[in-house]
């Protein structure tokens, strides 16, 4: 190989491993700007997830206000817990609806402001922006009290349409960041909370390095102007190092290309695999957080067990319901709130394997009983829940307190047996009225039989014994005592057709009205003949479901009643029937002499009438019992009417 060769060898692999480290410089900033993406996406997530927990239990405090289980006197003690395990939070705030500051959590600093109308220009404005909108604002940055520059996110408190007022939570912009980034961050990049005209906020870096020009700016998008920005940090030498390391890469490719691609494939995945465990893990404490929020909130009594039955957790509820106090409670069994002979008969005390938590599984024990730390007893309502707590199994039991609720089942009962008993006497009540009713009718048919049987022969052998006519005084009399006995009759009819429409029914049949219609103007052929009136129907009348015999009865009582109340020189009755979606609307209208307003719902009360028998003859029973049948049948009956301009009685007829 001679000279010439050799210099064009060289420069061709000088030119190679000038073009390699070239193109690892390219991967090397393309990884870094992608680092910068994730790592600031990865802050914005985070940040969203702690503003929304944080949230969260502000709508928390917001359904306690709603209940009333919170007031300006334990707004404090509420949230005190709360505040310490967030240190991104500077304090809570309660004001009222006039936007007067009811409570503020920590007391100890701000007691003066304890009353004070909401002032500073910011929150007010926010809060009456989350009154009128009904939803939770975040104001702009500005410097708060304590002299941290801050932002507060403000929720309104409405119990359905009533507004009763707001909560807000302080956050300090510094606070915030730092208690959301880690460190591996910090190291790497200046994190900053910034506002849209470039004002920084707050700043976090706990480097040294020198910042470059790769920036990401994003925006919080939580309606006001908070920006988050990181900037990539470069250490010292590090770039002259990175690129000796790319020089020793670039030659070890030459040697082992597979190799180092495999390597470089290898880290690649861990590097994913670390960056999913540190989020899962992230999410998993989340979720511990929320789950003791939820346990140490809740309006319901909370005991949480291990898998040997003992007590390794408790709400402040418990300590109320049974009054213990927490560190009396720990590490005890459940036996010492509930005794054994207290228990019923299921293994809920120790789970211990996947059969128990089947077992268990939505278990509603309603019948508890509960002993106090004073020996009371106390009946309970227990469920219960398996869960998985570290890979253990663990319950999770609820209690609620059954005093008022067992008081309120046994006065129930009390009152059903009351009600039973007053059922039966009923019942037999109406049974000895029915008998007595058909024994009454039935005995008086009998003296007014005689009487109308009696009176005409008397009337004729009075005649054939005085020899001719009687006087105008004896007729008289006569024909009243043959015209009484005829009412009684047709009364004592009527009063047993209104029993017998009481009777229980079990005969429900179609039944075709143009039928019925058919049936009524043969029965009152002769009084449509006297009164040269009419009876029409429209052609297609449904099919009902009733009895038969009753459905004819209502017909012939409405219109004989059209017929025989109406002054017309041609009375007429009309049927029609008109569908409904759940009914049928059936008319009888007539053009008779009308029903005055103040009369209309007393003509269906038995033995009411509004003329006399020297107008118009009947009982007063009629209507009354076509109220009865349409009752009997879950139909209803009513009138439209004006005095000399007929009637329209309509009913309305299940279809079902």
């Amino acid at each position: 190989m001679n000279s010439s060769t050799i210099k064009w060898y060289l420069l061709a692999i000088i030119f190679a491993v000038v073009l390699t480290v070239y193109y690892f410089i390219s991967l090397l900033d393309e990884k870094q700007q992608n680092a910068l993406q994730s790592a600031s996406s990865d802050v914005r997530t985070t940040l969203e997830k702690r503003l929304n927990n944080d949230l969260d239990y502000i709508k928390l405090l917001a359904e306690m206000r709603i209940r009333g289980e919170l007031t300006p006197a334990t707004f404090t003690g509420r949230t005190q817990d709360f505040l310490i395990a967030h240190q991104e939070l500077i304090n809570f705030t309660w004001v009222d609806n006039n936007f007067d500051i009811k409570g503020v959590s920590p007391l100890k600093g701000n007691e003066q402001i304890i009353g004070l109308h909401l002032g500073l220009p910011e929150p007010a404005r926010v809060s009456l922006l989350a009154k009128n909108t009904k939803k939770a604002q975040y104001t702009e940055a500005f410097e708060a009290l304590q002299g941290d520059c801050s932002f507060e996110v403000w929720y309104p408190v409405y119990k359905d349409e009533q507004f009763l007022g707001l909560f807000a939570g302080v956050y300090s912009c510094e606070k915030l960041l730092k208690s959301t980034l880690l460190e591996s961050v910090t190291q790497q990049y200046l994190v900053s909370l910034t506002d849209n005209k470039s004002t920084f906020l707050a700043e976090v870096n706990y480097s040294e390095g020198i910042r470059t020009d790769d920036q990401k700016v994003i925006d919080l998008e939580l309606g006001n102007n908070l920006l988050l920005s990181m900037t990539r940090v470069r250490q010292p030498l590090a770039d002259f190092n990175l690129y000796i390391l790319a020089f020793i890469v670039v030659v070890l490719i030459f040697l082992a290309l597979y190799n180092a691609i495999k390597i470089r494939t290898n880290v690649k995945n861990r590097l994913t695999l670390l960056d999913n465990l540190e989020k899962a893990n992230l999410s998993l404490q989340e979720s511990d957080k929320r789950f003791k929020l939820i346990f140490q909130s809740s309006p319901i009594g909370m005991i949480l067990l291990n898998n040997k039955g003992q007590i390794i957790g408790i709400n402040p509820l418990i300590c109320d319901l049974f009054g213990y106090d927490e560190s009396q409670l720990i590490q005890q069994k459940i036996e010492h709130l509930i005794p054994k002979q207290a228990q019923n008969n299921i293994r809920w005390v120790a789970v211990q394997s996947e059969q128990d938590v089947n077992a268990i599984q939505g278990t509603v024990l309603d019948e508890q009983l509960g002993y106090k730390y004073s020996g009371e007893s106390v009946p309970l309502q227990i469920a219960l829940a398996p869960m998985t707590l570290n890979g253990q199994h663990h319950t999770l039991v609820s209690v609620i307190d059954n005093t008022e609720r067992k008081g309120l089942v046994d006065e129930l009962k009390i009152q059903n047996d009351k009600l039973n008993r007053s059922n039966q006497k009923l019942v037999q009540s109406n049974e000895q009225l029915e008998r007595f009713a058909y024994i009454c009718s039935h005995d008086l048919q009998e003296p007014v039989r005689m009487v109308q049987s009696f009176g005409p022969l008397l009337e004729e052998r009075l005649e054939h014994t005085l020899g001719n006519k009687l006087d105008q005084k004896s007729s008289e009399y006569l024909s009243y005592m043959i015209g009484g006995a005829n009412r009684a009759r047709d009364m004592i009819d009527d009063i047993l057709q209104y029993c017998r429409n009481d009777q229980p029914i079990t005969n429900f049949e179609s039944v075709s009205l143009s039928n019925v219609c058919k049936e009524v103007r043969t029965t009152l052929t002769q009084q449509l003949s006297e009164s040269q009136g009419e009876l029409i129907w429209q052609d297609d009348l449904p099919s009902i479901m009733a009895v038969p015999s009753q459905v004819f009865q209502l017909f012939l009582n409405l219109i004989s009643n059209g017929l025989k109340f109406n002054t017309s020189e041609k009375p007429l009755v009309e049927i029609s029937v008109t569908s409904d979606e759940h009914v049928w609307r059936i008319n009888v209208i007539d053009n008779g002499i009308g029903i005055a307003p103040q009369y209309q719902q007393k003509i269906f009360t038995i033995f009411e009438r509004l003329h006399g028998n020297s107008e118009y003859p009947g009982t007063g029973i009629g209507l009354a019992s076509c109220l009865r049948i349409t009752e009997r049948h879950n139909a209803t009956i009513n009138i439209i009417s004006e005095l000399d301009k007929g009637s329209n009685f309509y009913i309305c007829w299940p279809k079902n």
